[in-house]
């Protein structure tokens, strides 16, 4: 999708150096919309897995992320990973 970055959100688990290639604890989805950029620095429009420290595929709603969290809270994934994985996200964005 033309400017969606998606990014699997490690539910409260911040990355270390040498992180690996999971989080421990399982992940939520999250799209991040590059071209809707907010007032505020670094700070994007997405949508994310309402959180309730549950990993998996949703429920989702519409907020905001900024880089610093997606840097240290997040790793990004191809767009084919997302679908395969977060199926109800690519839902949520095509709903009318």
């Amino acid at each position: 999708m033309k400017g969606v970055r998606f990014y699997e959100d490690g539910n409260g688990n911040v990355k270390h150096r040498g992180w690996a290639k999971s989080f421990p604890q399982g992940t939520q989805g999250l799209a991040l919309f590059i071209e809707n950029k907010l007032p505020e620095p670094g700070v994007f429009e997405c949508v994310s897995s309402v959180f309730d420290g549950t990993p998996g595929d949703g429920p989702y709603a519409s907020g905001s992320a900024c880089v610093d969290y997606l840097r240290n809270e997040c790793r990004r994934i191809s767009e084919q990973e997302a679908r395969k994985r977060f199926p109800k996200l690519f839902d949520w964005i095509h709903e009318d």
